[in-house]
């Protein structure tokens, strides 16, 4: 019988593969275990840390589009603006301010404010304040806020005639 010209397998004492070549299936075993342990990890994460959040009548929301358009044309052809701020007060309350000016910076008084303060990430912690003029385009209201971290403050303002809005985010320490 001819002798094939190949070359032999590289073979150990006995006819066996080295070590080395019996660990191979072994890595990939390994390797896809590494990978179910990291997607089970972030599986887990991701169900324990959902708060729920959601928009609620999402539809009507939607619908609503158009007037929303309109009502900020009509509030950027008023001119007001408002600055708002939260700072901390006394005994671990806060204190929500807003500044009104108009268009030529004057004060603006007279003016029927609401604030809305919703937490981004937490449903059921969001408060609804009224606050007081307090002369020279300054109106502002003490709150005690459930938790720190960031919120999200909408500012209602109206005069007789008038209607202003300003959303904006804020941190509270």
């Amino acid at each position: 019988m001819m002798r094939s010209s190949a070359a032999p397998a590289d073979r150990g004492e006995g006819g066996q593969p080295p070590r080395w070549s019996r660990l191979i299936p072994w890595v990939f075993v390994g390797g896809f275990a590494i990978v179910i342990a990291v997607n089970g990890a972030l599986i887990y994460y991701a169900q324990s840390s959902f708060s729920g959040l959601e928009t609620e009548h999402a539809y009507d929301r939607g619908l609503d589009y158009n007037r929303t358009l309109e009502a900020a044309a009509a509030q950027e052809k008023l001119g007001w603006r408002g600055d708002v701020a939260l700072a901390p007060a006394a005994d671990g309350q806060y204190e929500l301010a807003v500044l009104f000016a108009d268009r030529l910076e004057r004060p603006i008084d007279g003016l029927k404010v609401e604030a809305h303060l919703l937490r981004p990430a937490n449903a059921g912690m969001d408060l609804d304040l009224t606050l007081h003029g307090q002369g020279n385009g300054r109106y502002a209201a003490a709150v005690a806020l459930p938790a720190l971290g960031q919120w999200e403050i909408r500012i209602v303002a109206r005069d007789h005639q008038n209607s202003w809005q300003k959303s904006e985010r804020l941190f509270a320490k």
